[in-house]
């Protein structure tokens, strides 16, 4: 996918896994055309800077910056003076990284994940829920804008298949992204 984002001449620095090396490791290697760490703990792909400062090919900047509109708004409607508002800041830094744990958002707001657990208890909350709030906020934003495909939408979200967010669209709003969409067409 980062090949057909900035071009065949793409490579990462290295990337890690937590699983031991088996029989598939050697065309793996081959595929990424980087050095792979295997038995670490998480999935991680170590891109160049210059790699991630470029400008896609296939950017689009209107949509980036609607998209940053869309996020500044949220964030002007969060009281920040609760730790769940700056929880669900954090959640919006880090949706599309796909990697949201509890542990590294507590961690960026310097407390421990236990600490994280017991204050947002007593705002009674969960941080699962905020998670959650905060994708179905955006979600129904992001699915208003014609720009935006269903892909790139579960992409923004954090989401790591297009599936997983249809499916949670669904719970949320009780009809599909594309039925959403399409019904929201017809009464403009």
């Amino acid at each position: 996918m980062c090949r057909q984002l900035l071009g065949e001449g793409f490579s990462p620095m290295e990337i890690t896994c937590p699983h031991a090396p088996n029989g598939a490791s050697i065309l793996l290697e081959r595929i990424a055309r980087c050095p792979i760490r295997y038995g670490q703990e998480y999935i991680e792909l170590v891109i160049d800077r210059h790699d991630m400062e470029r400008k896609l090919p296939s950017g689009n900047d209107e949509l980036t910056q609607a998209h940053e509109q869309i996020i500044l708004k949220h964030m002007a409607s969060l009281n920040q003076e609760q730790l769940s508002a700056r929880v669900q800041l954090a959640i919006l830094d880090q949706l599309p990284s796909g990697n949201i744990k509890e542990a590294d958002i507590a961690a960026h707001l310097g407390l421990s994940a236990r600490t994280l657990q017991r204050r947002l208890l007593e705002e009674g909350v969960s941080f699962q829920n905020l998670l959650q709030a905060s994708r179905q906020t955006l979600a129904g934003q992001y699915i208003r804008d014609e720009h935006l495909s269903i892909s790139e939408i579960a992409y923004l979200l954090g989401f790591s298949e297009q599936a997983n967010f249809t499916r949670a669209f669904k719970r949320w709003y009780g009809t599909s992204p594309t039925q959403f969409r399409a019904d929201a067409a017809v009464a403009s």
